[in-house]
């Protein structure tokens, strides 16, 4: 069922017409998004390095996530400020689901249970569907334009780190009902300038999409300190710290050839996904 909610102070204002909303966003987010690419699990996901358990942890996360930002923004369809961005193409809580089934089993339900923190998210972001609708605009935001950029690119990463073929358990990366996704990103950032919003709201989904950035961010670091413990629950007495040592050089896996992009073509790959990000200032968690 829709839920349309009082769009009273919904007026755009002559400040809103001259001072882009997706600039804005972009700019006020800058250093969030900087911090969280220097999270060891991006870090080691840009060279082409992951640890199949807690990438299978990330994306049951990201499952929780999604299913409960595209049940809110659905629920809001006809307000017009949520609206315009509840965008069904750009859904991913079926492909999440879908790559949970390949790489983990039909049971990942049962198995996989979403952490804490991104529980805590998903309270979040119903709280907000409720009391201020207009800032799930920010979540929008920093998860599709995200997976619009980055986002192709981390396929890549993953498809060569996880051994995997023909793009399957890769669905989370592809969107097949759009032809262009760089059109698409372009499109996405129109629509967010033409939201009706008020200067206050305006800042105030500016604000929201910073914290969207540091929560992101604890479910990163949430998976790391999961993969450290399972390195220190399974070494023998005596080496641990060397197992640690690994987890830093390696990048928290270890690594077989399947597992391994050869240097070359990893820091070329890398290289590239420096360069995207320049350009774009989109976050690469997605």
């Amino acid at each position: 069922m829709s839920r349309q909610v009082d769009t009273e102070a919904r007026k755009p204002s002559a400040m809103q017409r001259t001072d882009s909303l997706s600039v804005r966003l972009r700019e006020g987010t800058r250093h969030a998004h900087r911090v969280v690419e220097r999270v060891r699990f991006i870090r080691c996901f840009l060279k082409g390095v992951l640890h199949r358990p807690s990438y299978l942890r990330y994306l049951c996360d990201l499952h929780l996530l999604y299913q409960t930002l595209e049940q809110e923004l659905s629920a809001l369809i006809l307000d017009p400020v949520v609206g315009p961005v509840c965008l069904p193409t750009l859904f991913r809580q079926k492909a999440l689901a879908s790559d949970l089934a390949h790489l983990y089993g039909a049971a990942w339900q049962q198995a996989l249970i979403p952490s804490l923190v991104a529980q805590e998210y998903a309270q979040h972001l119903r709280r907000l569907s409720h009391e201020s609708p207009h800032r799930l605009v920010a979540h929008a935001y920093t998860r599709y334009l995200g997976d619009l950029a980055g986002g192709q690119i981390l396929r890549a990463f993953a498809k060569l780190a996880l051994g995997l073929s023909q793009g399957e358990g890769l669905s989370f990366y592809d969107f097949p009902l759009i032809t262009d996704v760089a059109v698409m990103r372009e499109q996405f950032r129109r629509i967010l300038d033409a939201l009706p919003l008020s200067v206050q709201q305006s800042a105030e989904v500016v604000t929201e999409a910073v914290r969207a950035f540091q929560m992101n961010q604890a479910i990163l670091e949430g998976v790391e300190e999961e993969l450290d413990a399972d390195v220190r629950l399974g070494s023998k007495p005596g080496e641990a710290q060397h197992d640690q040592e690994k987890v830093t050089s390696d990048c928290g896996t270890t690594r077989g050839d399947e597992d391994r992009v050869s240097d070359r073509g990893r820091q070329a790959q890398v290289d590239s996904v420096d360069n995207a990000l320049q350009v774009e200032h989109l976050h690469v968690v997605s």
